[in-house]
């Protein structure tokens, strides 16, 4: 796993999830927050090893909304993001609620810092 990062680069925060755009699932992985960019680090039977990469140049910042109540039993928040012109999901996050607020909120920070220069 260290190979995925370059030298001075720094994971600041990580999920696990399922990584979806539009119907296409890329299956079960780590999605990684660096000091420069996403990773969504996947190894399953059907796909095999996926490596999808995402600089905060292009992303929009990630979107997350909370179901309340009776609507919590019948929708299910998922975080999501737009790279590039297209919309991603995380799905089946296996992460509290602090955490995956946490890891949106480290992802956000660098998109701005990225976005100032």
């Amino acid at each position: 796993m260290l190979d995925l990062f370059d030298k001075d680069e720094n994971k600041l925060s990580e999920l696990t999830c399922h990584l979806q755009v539009h119907r296409f699932s890329y299956g079960a992985g780590r999605l990684i927050a660096t000091n420069k960019r996403l990773i969504f680090s996947g190894n399953t039977k059907a796909r095999g090893e996926t490596l999808k990469e995402f600089a905060y140049e292009g992303l929009k910042t990630i979107r997350y909304f909370h179901s309340k109540g009776l609507f919590k039993k019948f929708f299910n928040s998922q975080p999501s993001f737009m790279y590039r012109g297209e919309e991603y999901t995380l799905n089946l996050v296996v992460a509290a609620n602090s955490e995956i607020e946490n890891f949106i909120t480290v992802v956000n920070k660098q998109i701005t810092e990225v976005n100032k220069k």
